[in-house]
């Protein structure tokens, strides 16, 4: 994916921009990557989730591995119970970013650490030769950090005992999807309930 120097790339610079929504709808979409590693410009994404919600109801739901280029790393594995065999007959990016990018509709996107998945999803969508979505994010990190006050730090794995999810694997695109939608919906509650 070395398609050219991104750093003085305008055009991939812009790209990568994404705007932050301004209201905190029922409707919403929530988005997860397990990858790699950290780094967007040098790690790949092996699974990817996406779940709707319509009413704050799950609605449908898009799930996949993704079989990187580069073997997966013990530590990563550790991590995430994903294996390289695992990943042996998943489809590789390009088959299923385009399909995951459609999903995704004009939904307002919901992340835990917006920055991150956004940056995967969109540098990915940009070296595919994707039009770029669109859609506005949320990020509950932010969320919570001001209507969930009485927990220790504001991690997924935190907020998830804090609201009785212990039993939810973490570190799976999937689950971490669910655990973020009901940090966002209680959060979401929380503001509702202090404007009226």
């Amino acid at each position: 994916m070395n398609k050219l120097n991104t750093e003085y790339n305008h055009d991939y610079v812009d790209y990568m921009k994404y705007q932050k929504s301004k209201s905190l709808p029922s409707d919403f979409i929530v988005i997860d990557f397990e990858t790699t590693g950290l780094s967007h410009k040098s790690c790949e994404i092996i699974q990817m989730a996406a779940i709707k919600y319509i009413e704050g109801e799950e609605s449908e739901r898009f799930v996949t591995l993704v079989q990187p280029f580069r073997s997966i790393s013990s530590t990563i594995t550790r991590l995430t119970g994903i294996t390289n065999e695992a990943v042996a007959t998943a489809p590789l990016i390009d088959q299923v970013l385009p399909d995951f990018v459609q999903f995704l509709e004009n939904h307002v996107i919901i992340a835990h650490n917006a920055s991150f998945d956004m940056k995967f999803l969109l540098h990915n969508a940009y070296y595919l030769g994707l039009d770029k979505p669109n859609n506005e994010v949320i990020d509950t990190v932010y969320l919570a950090r001001k209507h969930m006050k009485d927990v220790r730090n504001h991690k997924l794995e935190t907020l998830k005992t804090a609201l009785g999810l212990s039993n939810m694997i973490s570190h799976r695109a999937d689950t971490d999807c669910v655990v973020t939608a009901e940090v966002y919906k209680k959060c979401r509650d929380h503001h509702m309930a202090g404007i009226k």
